[in-house]
C-alpha cells in the first residue's frame, strides 16, 4: 500500500486535482461494466473520501494480475488511474480512457458530437404535446417530474446541466439549438398528447389545483369532496412568476371569506364570494373585476387578497403594460392577472381585456422564422381597479363585474401587514371553503336550468350551482348580477359620447327619423349644448363613423328601450330611432315617410309583412 500511495502522490499530482471531464454524475461502475473491467476489492480510504477499486488484471498490460491495478473515484468527482508496476508509471485515468474509447476525446470538441451528447442526455425525457402543439418534456428533478417547453430556458438548463455532469464543459449554443430541434421533432410526432394547466386544471371530470409547492401535491376537487394528491399525471407547468400556495384544511363555511373585503353594498359581497369560487374553474369564461373606490378604500389591498387566494404570484398586481405585446404576454403567462391604480384603458388594451375573459390569442412571426408563427393563447381571470370605473367601453362593462368599495374610516385603519396576517391565518379554511362549495357545485351544476341569464352564460350557470351550494341562494345570486350588469350598462352609457347624445336626442321625442348625416348634425349641435366631449376619440366626424359607433352601443340602448334600424337607400342610408319601440311602431315611423318608404326594397317590405318582431 505505501508503493501505491507514494505512486499517486509522486506520478499523479495532476489526476489528484477535481477532473471536470468527469465531475458530479460520470458512472464509473457503468465504465468499468462497459469496458470489461473487474474489480476484486471495493473500499472507501482517504479518511471515507474516496473509493478505490482494485482491479484483478492491469488494464494496460494483461500480464499484470497481482492486484497492482487500480481506479480511485474521489467525492469530488476527480477519477486517478494506475497500476503499481514500474512498466506502467506513464499510465493514467486519461490513458485508460484512450484505450477502452479511443475517440472519446474527439467527441467532446464537435458540435455534431455535442449534439448527440445532448440528445442521448436527454433521452430520459417524456416528450410530448398539447392541443395546440405546443412541445413539452417531463423530466425527473430531485426525485420528480417537472414540465418543462422544450423551448423554454428551464428545459435548456436542464440539458446543459445533464451535459456539464458527462463532460465538465457547457455545450454550444449550435449543438444546442441542434438537439432541440430534435426534441420538438419527437414531441410533435410522438402519440402522446395530453392538456397542460397553469394553477388550475380541468381532467375527466376532475378539477385540480396546483399548490406549487416542493412536494409537488395538488388539490384534487371532485364530486365526492377534495382531497390533496400527488400530481402523478403531470398536467401542470410552472414560471418563475408563480409562489406556493398555503395547504388548505377542510371548512364548509363560504361567509369566512366575506369578513376580509369591504364592498359598498351587500350584493357586491355576494357576487365577490361567488365569483371567488368560480376563478377556480378554468375552462369557462370569467367576468373582468373591476373594483373602484375612492383613494383610501384598500383598493390595492382587496386586489392583492383576491391574487392571493386564486395565483399567489412573487409580482401580485401589475402596472398595465405600455403594448399590446407586453398586456398579451402577461395574460398568457399567469393565470390570474390583476392590474393597479389606472386611470384610462385605450381601445387596443380593451379589446385584448375582453378576449382575455371569453379566450382568445394573439399569433405573431416566430422569431428568425419566414413563415412559422407562436400562438399566444389565452383565457383567464383578470382585475382591474381605480378610483373610478376604469373599464368604459361598452364591450368591455358588457364583460365585467363592478365592485365598488367603501373608504376605510380613520379609527379603523391597519397598517398592510396586521391585514394581511389576519388575512392568512384564515386562508387556509377560506380555500377549504371554496373547494368545498366547488365540490357541491359540481353535483348540482347539471340540473341547473335558468329563465334568466347574465351576459356571460357559462360563468351564470356555475354561479347560480355555486350559490345554491353555498347556501346563499341561486336566484339571489342572479338577482345581484343583473343588477350589477345593469350598473354597468349604464357606465357604458354615460362614458360613451355617442350613447350620451343619442339619449339627450329621445328625451322628449319617441321616434327620430332621417339620414345618418343628419343625425351626426343633430348630435352635434345637442353635444354643444350639453357640454358632451366631442373631442373624445369616440366621437365621430364622419356619418359612416357614427354608424360603427352607433354598433357598440346597441345592446346598451336596447337595454333602455332605445332601438334604431339603418336602412340602405338609393338616397342614401337612412335611420330611424325610436324609443320603447316595437316592430309595429317601426313599421309606423317608416309608413309616415312616402318617400322614404317608396325606395325600400322588396327584402325589407317583406321583412314587416310577415308579422314578426325585429330584434335590434
Amino acid at each position: 500500500m505505501a508503493i501505491r500511495d507514494n505512486l499517486l502522490v509522486n506520478k499523479n499530482k495532476q489526476e489528484m486535482k477535481p477532473n471536470k471531464k468527469d465531475l458530479s454524475t460520470f458512472n464509473l461502475k457503468n465504465f468499468m461494466s462497459h469496458s470489461k473491467i473487474k474489480s476484486v476489492l471495493e473500499k472507501r480510504i482517504n479518511n471515507d473520501t474516496a473509493t478505490e477499486y482494485v482491479l484483478n488484471q492491469c488494464p494496460w498490460r494483461s500480464e499484470h494480475t497481482n492486484d497492482s491495478a487500480f481506479i480511485i473515484e474521489y467525492d469530488s468527482g476527480a477519477i486517478v488511474a494506475g497500476c503499481t508496476h514500474a512498466s506502467c508509471k506513464d499510465e493514467n485515468w486519461s490513458t485508460l480512457r484512450d484505450k477502452a474509447d479511443p475517440k472519446w476525446r474527439n467527441t467532446k470538441n464537435s458540435s455534431d458530437s455535442q449534439s448527440e451528447i445532448l440528445i442521448e442526455a436527454g433521452s430520459e425525457a417524456t416528450l410530448f404535446c398539447n392541443e395546440s402543439e405546443e412541445r413539452y418534456a417531463a423530466v425527473v428533478v430531485n426525485e420528480h417530474e417537472e414540465v418543462y417547453r422544450i423551448s423554454s430556458n428551464k428545459f435548456k438548463m436542464w440539458l446543459t446541466k445533464k451535459y456539464y455532469e458527462q463532460t465538465g464543459k457547457a455545450p454550444a449554443s449550435d449543438a444546442m439549438n441542434q438537439a432541440l430541434g430534435v426534441f420538438e421533432m419527437k414531441a410533435m410526432f410522438s402519440n402522446k398528447k395530453k392538456k397542460i394547466f397553469k394553477r388550475c386544471g380541468f381532467v375527466n371530470e376532475t378539477f385540480f389545483y396546483d399548490l406549487v409547492n416542493d412536494n409537488y401535491k395538488i388539490i384534487e376537487i371532485s364530486k365526492k369532496g377534495w382531497q390533496i394528491v400527488d400530481d402523478k399525471e403531470n398536467i401542470f407547468i410552472r414560471n418563475k412568476n408563480m409562489k406556493e400556495q398555503v395547504t388548505p384544511v377542510q371548512f364548509d363555511d363560504l361567509s369566512i371569506i366575506e369578513k376580509h373585503f369591504r364592498y359598498k353594498n351587500k350584493e357586491d359581497s355576494i357576487l365577490h364570494m361567488i365569483s371567488m369560487v368560480t376563478k377556480f374553474i378554468p375552462n369557462i369564461s370569467h367576468p373582468i373585476e373591476v373594483i373602484y373606490g375612492e383613494k383610501g378604500s384598500s383598493k390595492t389591498t382587496s386586489m392583492r387578497k383576491d391574487r392571493s387566494l386564486v395565483d399567489p404570484a412573487v409580482m401580485d398586481v401589475l402596472s398595465m403594460p405600455t403594448s399590446k405585446e407586453d398586456l398579451v404576454l402577461s395574460l398568457s403567462n399567469n393565470y390570474m392577472s390583476c392590474f393597479d391604480n389606472l386611470d384610462n384603458i385605450t381601445s387596443e388594451k380593451s379589446n385584448i381585456l375582453c378576449m382575455a375573459s371569453t379566450g382568445g390569442a394573439l399569433s405573431k412571426r416566430t422569431l428568425y422564422t419566414n413563415d412559422e408563427e407562436t400562438i399566444l393563447s389565452f383565457k383567464v381571470p383578470v382585475s382591474l381597479n381605480g378610483i373610478n370605473v376604469v373599464a368604459t367601453r361598452a364591450d368591455l362593462l358588457d364583460r365585467s363585474i363592478l365592485f365598488e368599495l367603501d373608504r376605510i374610516p380613520i379609527e379603523e385603519r391597519k397598517d398592510d401587514s396586521t391585514v394581511m396576517k389576519h388575512f392568512e391565518v384564515d386562508k387556509p379554511k377560506m380555500l377549504g371553503a371554496i373547494f368545498s362549495v366547488l365540490s357541491k357545485a359540481m353535483t348540482i351544476y347539471d340540473s341547473v336550468e335558468l329563465n334568466r341569464m347574465g351576459r356571460m352564460a357559462d360563468f351564470s350557470k356555475w354561479s347560480y350551482a355555486i350559490a345554491e351550494a353555498a347556501g346563499i341562494g341561486g336566484e339571489v345570486f342572479l338577482d345581484a348580477y343583473i343588477n350589477n350588469q345593469n350598473r354597468a350598462n349604464e357606465e357604458a352609457l354615460e362614458s360613451h359620447p355617442v350613447a350620451a347624445a343619442v339619449i339627450k336626442l329621445m328625451n322628449n321625442r319617441v321616434t327620430w327619423d332621417g339620414t345618418v348625416a343628419s343625425l351626426l348634425r343633430e348630435l352635434n349641435r345637442i353635444s354643444e349644448n350639453e357640454g358632451i366631449n366631442i373631442h373624445s376619440k369616440l366621437w365621430p366626424k364622419e356619418p359612416n363613423i357614427l354608424s360603427r359607433r352607433l354598433k357598440e352601443v346597441k345592446s346598451n340602448l336596447d337595454s333602455i328601450k332605445i332601438q334604431y334600424y339603418i336602412r340602405h337607400l338609393s338616397s342614401g342610408k337612412y335611420i330611424t330611432i325610436l324609443k320603447e319601440a316595437t316592430s309595429t311602431e317601426i313599421s309606423k315611423s317608416i309608413d309616415n315617410n312616402d318617400e322614404i318608404q317608396d325606395e325600400i326594397d322588396d327584402g325589407f317590405d317583406k321583412l314587416f309583412d310577415d308579422g314578426k318582431s325585429i330584434i335590434f
